[in-house]
């Protein structure tokens, strides 16, 4: 059976070549994206790389998504090279009109997912009810195993409702004491054991507010994994 640590290790993979870091950033910059970032307050931002500073970090410009002010400290970022997700963990800068993330040892290569997913473990707390069931209101509890952007692996008793692939459901999450949002999905795959329902719900992510509040959680959610991996 597969430790935590082990598990967590294949979710985030540590790059410690420097001379590999700089190239993932350079091909960054050649794809035309931008990192996903935010600090330790609720404001989102983008930072469009242009270039790198082989010594020092990434050079570009700050756009805001969520919130108006700009962390300088405790950044984390999320982006995409080719099929490759990565996570970095950043502080920022500003040297006249150079505006830069600094290079950080904490840069991690992410499951190949089409989100970046975080397992449930006994240190994050978190609290799942189902709130509607085709469109039906009902009350009862869940429990969340993982979450990503666009979705989450719950499991339900039997008992509580019979699911079926299709089904769609609300859900209202409270997530490490901070987090709390209500959103509704469509599950996509379910498996029973031991009369407990297991399935995947895929998050129906149109409201941009709440898509942004969503981004904001996984980020957090990361960085505290990434803190913690040898804890």
């Amino acid at each position: 059976m597969m430790k935590k640590d082990e598990k967590k290790r294949e979710i985030f993979d540590r790059i410690r070549s420097a001379f590999e870091r700089k190239q993932l950033f350079l091909k960054l910059i050649e794809e035309g994206g931008e990192l996903l970032c935010k600090g330790d307050t609720d404001a989102l931002f983008h930072f469009k790389p242009s270039d790198v500073d082989e010594n020092e970090g990434i050079i570009g410009i700050r756009t805001a998504i969520e919130g108006t002010s700009f962390p300088s400290d405790n950044i984390v970022a999320n982006f995409r090279v080719g099929e490759d997700r990565y996570f970095m963990l950043t502080s920022f800068i500003q040297i006249g009109k150079k505006e830069m993330l600094l290079f950080s040892d904490q840069l991690f290569k992410l499951q190949r997912r089409a989100h970046n997913r975080v397992d449930f473990d006994d240190k994050i707390e978190n609290t799942f009810q189902v709130i509607k069931f085709n469109n039906k209101k009902v009350f009862f509890d869940a429990k969340g195993l993982d979450i990503s952007a666009g979705g989450a692996r719950v499991a339900v008793a039997i008992a509580d409702a019979h699911l079926a692939e299709g089904d769609r459901l609300a859900i209202s999450c409270h997530i490490k004491n901070k987090w709390r949002f209500e959103i509704e999905g469509e599950i996509r795959h379910i498996y029973t054991k031991e009369n407990i329902q297991i399935f995947g719900l895929q998050f129906d992510v149109s409201n941009i507010a709440l898509a942004n509040k969503i981004q904001m959680m996984m980020l957090d959610l990361q960085r505290w994994v990434v803190l913690n991996i040898n804890k």
